[in-house]
C-alpha cells in the first residue's frame, strides 16, 4: 500500500488542502507494477492508502500557513498603528481618534487579501497625518 505524504507549513500546521496529485511514497507493489524510477502508485481511492506516520516522509514548506501569516502581519501592523496613536493622541479630539480607529478596523473587516493590509494602513496613516496637519498645523 502506498503512503500519502503529509505536508506541513513552516509554522508546523498541516496543509490539508493540497492540489492533486498528492505526494506519495510508493509501496513494493507500486515498484513491481512500474519500476523504481517510475512506480505505478496505488489509486488514492484505495482504502489501503493511508497517511504516512513516518516523520521522515513529511514535506515541510518554507512559508507559514495563511492564518499564521495574517496573525504575524496583524501583530506588526498593530505595533505601527499603536506608535502612530501614541504620537497623535494629544493632538486630536476623542471623536477624531475614534474615526481614525474605525477606518483602520475596516481594513481588517473587509475580505481584502492580507498582503494589501500594510499598504492600506500606510495610506490611512498618511491621510490621518495630513488631516491632523491641515486642521491643527502639527507635523
Amino acid at each position: 500500500m502506498c503512503l500519502i505524504r503529509r505536508i506541513y507549513f513552516s509554522c508546523k500546521h498541516e496543509d490539508r488542502n493540497v492540489t492533486p496529485p498528492r505526494p506519495m511514497t510508493p509501496c513494493i507493489l507500486a515498484h513491481l507494477k512500474g519500476s523504481f524510477e517510475s512506480p505505478h502508485y496505488c489509486p488514492l481511492t484505495d482504502p489501503k492508502c493511508v497517511m504516512s506516520k513516518n516523520k521522515e516522509d513529511d514535506i515541510y514548506r518554507d512559508w507559514p500557513c495563511v492564518r499564521c501569516e495574517e496573525k504575524e502581519l496583524k501583530r506588526k501592523l498593530d505595533k505601527v498603528w499603536n506608535d502612530f496613536v501614541v504620537e497623535n493622541i494629544p493632538k486630536v479630539s476623542v471623536s477624531e481618534m475614534f474615526f481614525y480607529m474605525t477606518e483602520r478596523d475596516k481594513i481588517f473587516d473587509r475580505k481584502i487579501h492580507h498582503r494589501n493590509w500594510e499598504m492600506m494602513q500606510d495610506t490611512l496613516i498618511g491621510i490621518c497625518k495630513w488631516d491632523i496637519e491641515e486642521k491643527y498645523g502639527y507635523k
